[in-house]
């Protein structure tokens, strides 16, 4: 069920962003490594350009919906029943991020080929929590259709993330 309705989440993302003839689509994938295990996660937002008319800078607004979920989570979909609801009950006891999905907004500036910037990603944890993770990022652009980076971020019981991730436009 939790499959059918991430899937739903994907595809229903992506055709909202087609019905609006949106020339431009960023799709994101990111593993993030945090004091309580990994996490990865995808992202497709929608960017916006703003240039500067007598310098090379470039200011990029991004806006979008994200999803991300835990690595154990992930392995533990193979394993038996009990697996599984021992994960769950560990999770409500020590309020562990197992699924987290909801929308972010990004700020950066661009130089040549250089990017650094401010993602603010805000959702709901675990289908009860409101959760919001500010992170701190710098990219490289590699080809013109594909960027490295790397980010810090604060998750919501303030403990430190580092993120790495892969931006495709």
């Amino acid at each position: 069920m939790k499959t059918l309705i991430t899937f739903s989440f994907f595809l229903l993302s992506i055709a909202t962003c087609l019905s609006q003839e949106i020339p431009v689509i960023t799709s994101t994938a990111l593993v993030d490594f945090t004091i309580e295990g990994s996490k990865v996660g995808w992202s497709v937002g929608k960017p916006y350009l703003f240039e500067y008319k007598n310098s090379d800078d470039q200011i990029i607004m991004d806006t979008g919906l994200f999803y991300q979920y835990d690595v154990m989570t992930m392995t533990s979909f193979s394993e038996s029943q009990e697996a599984r609801e021992e994960m769950d009950r560990l999770s409500k006891i020590q309020n562990r991020e197992v699924a987290t999905g909801g929308i972010y907004v990004g700020i950066e500036a661009r130089r040549d080929k250089i990017r650094t910037g401010l993602n603010l990603r805000a959702g709901i944890k675990n289908g009860e929590d409101l959760i919001v993770i500010p992170t701190i990022t710098v990219a490289r652009q590699v080809l013109n259709f594909l960027s490295v980076g790397t980010g810090l971020s604060i998750r919501s019981d303030l403990n430190p993330g580092i993120q790495f991730f892969v931006a495709f436009k």
